[in-house]
């Protein structure tokens, strides 16, 4: 598994940031934009020196609460999910697994399941 298929894109961080979840207090890692190359010598730029959090498949899965109410949180390679025997709260697959892992987040976030 390729290293972006494993940490949320920045797109994905700015989202959760505009809904006001604090990435940097759950990061694990942080993006460090690449070097600029000007005339065949290495420029650092002023943004080169900012770090941007990003979250891992293991820091979310820590972030999501294991239950709500009755329904328990489910997750195996293929989908996300809370359910109970009989039903499901929320539901989410997609090809990239921690893609899925977000829409649950965001999911949570959105619902207030998860403190701000």
């Amino acid at each position: 598994m390729n290293l972006k298929d494993q940490v949320l894109s920045i797109d994905q961080v700015q989202e959760l940031q505009e809904l006001g979840f604090d990435v940097h207090k759950h990061s694990s890692m942080y993006y460090h934009p690449d070097y600029g190359l000007e005339d065949g010598t290495i420029k650092l730029l002023v943004q080169d020196l900012l770090y941007i959090p990003t979250l891992t498949i293991g820091d979310i899965i820590n972030i999501l609460p294991t239950e709500i109410d009755e329904f328990i949180l489910n997750i195996n390679r293929k989908y996300v999910a809370y359910d109970s025997k009989t039903t499901n709260l929320f539901y989410a697959y997609r090809y990239r697994f921690i893609d899925s892992l977000f829409d649950c987040l965001v999911w949570c976030i959105k619902q207030k399941h998860i403190e701000l």
